[in-house]
């Protein structure tokens, strides 16, 4: 086994395993295999879209990084970091399945959002490791991989919300299904690039953002239609 080898599978078995986790909770009608691998497949393309962005946004603010690093922090993470990439998840998961026929319970959306989450994740965990070495691999199978599973999770609840509500609601729906996700991405980059004590409280963060995670899985699969179906 190569070493590029071995760096490849520490960096795509985190993202598999938790999006593995995420289709087998769906109990009551799963979605289909074909349709949940192409949602993960243009999250990993929509990575290098979300990467133009924030280097294009980088450009204009890298002259602040050594001088007012808590402030180049703040813009880049909100600005940059979070707006572009929970953008490209999102419509990647609009566009592809949220029309979808197959999105027939509110627990689809979970299905699709972390979806595309982790493919965006799994590309973004490549070039990580292979620039970075094992360690980086590990590390972000604890960090940020997750983070961005359960930012999925938060996004597809909402879009779950919104497929089967009211127009009015639907539109409130799809909205918090940005923005939520993306304060909560926002405030894990801004600590984190911070460098500075504030970086402790990624933890709490994800710790707060799987807890929220799990509860709207389990609301979701409590709302399907097919829970009575179910063998």
């Amino acid at each position: 086994m190569t070493n590029v080898f071995k760096l490849l599978l520490v960096a795509v078995i985190p993202g598999v395993v938790l999006l593995l986790y995420v289709y087998y909770r769906d109990k009551y009608e799963k979605e289909s295999p074909l349709l949940v691998w192409k949602v993960f497949i243009f999250g990993i393309f929509s990575a290098f879209v979300a990467g133009e962005i924030e280097r294009l946004i980088y450009s204009y603010l890298h002259g602040i990084e050594n001088s007012l690093i808590v402030l180049f922090a703040l813009l880049f993470s909100f600005v940059a970091i979070a707006p572009a990439e929970e953008g490209v998840k999102f419509l990647v998961t609009y566009y592809i399945a949220f029309g979808n026929e197959a999105f027939n319970e509110p627990m689809d959306g979970i299905v699709y959002a972390t979806s595309a989450s982790l493919g965006f994740a799994t590309l973004e965990n490549i070039l990580y490791v292979l620039n970075s070495g094992v360690e980086t691999g590990i590390f972000r199978a604890f960090t940020s991989v997750p983070t961005h599973a359960f930012l999925g999770i938060i996004m597809g609840s909402y879009m779950g919300k919104a497929k089967f509500a009211d127009k009015l609601q639907k539109n409130k729906f799809l909205w918090l299904s940005i923005f939520v996700p993306l304060f909560l991405h926002g405030i894990f980059d801004f600590v984190l690039l911070s460098k500075t004590i504030l970086a402790i409280l990624i933890y709490p963060i994800m710790t707060y953002a799987m807890l929220v995670s799990l509860q709207n899985i389990n609301v979701s699969l409590s709302q399907s239609p097919f829970r009575g179906e179910k063998k």
